[in-house]
């Protein structure tokens, strides 16, 4: 694309760049697929000071549609899902299933997470997208 940018391939878990390396994060539907606390903390690390973070995150309309259309392996995946996405609306933690993470959020679960992990200025707005922004 360009010689001015570089891409790398990373786990939100674990980023492989130094402190305060960003002005900028931009995570569009892809933070409900990782360990969520873990990745938040992450991304408060390599933020600079009053950094902003901007996600996308899935309500829970979106597991939802695609149950109604599974199989039964698709169903109980679903309730994996549901559980994952209750534990972290009430704890901020989730576990991995057939070592993979997925959950919807809630905006009491996300406000908690992101307040826990350091983050302020938070706005939440729901739409066509459940929009999530946040400053380090």
């Amino acid at each position: 694309l360009t010689d001015h940018v570089c891409f790398v391939c990373g786990k939100a878990e674990s980023l492989p760049w130094p402190n305060g390396q960003f002005d900028m994060v931009i995570a569009r539907v892809s933070l409900p697929y990782t360990d969520l606390s873990s990745s938040l903390h992450e991304i408060h690390r390599v933020l600079t000071k009053g950094g902003e973070l901007w996600m996308t995150l899935h309500p829970f309309s979106v597991p939802w549609a695609q149950a109604k259309t599974s199989n039964y392996k698709g169903w109980i995946f679903f309730a994996y899902i549901v559980l994952n996405s209750g534990l972290f609306h009430l704890t901020q933690k989730q576990f991995p299933f057939l070592g993979r993470y997925e959950s919807f959020q809630t905006e009491r679960g996300i406000t908690k997470a992101l307040i826990g992990n350091g983050f302020q200025d938070l706005s939440i707005r729901r739409g066509k997208h459940f929009l999530v922004t946040a400053r380090s």
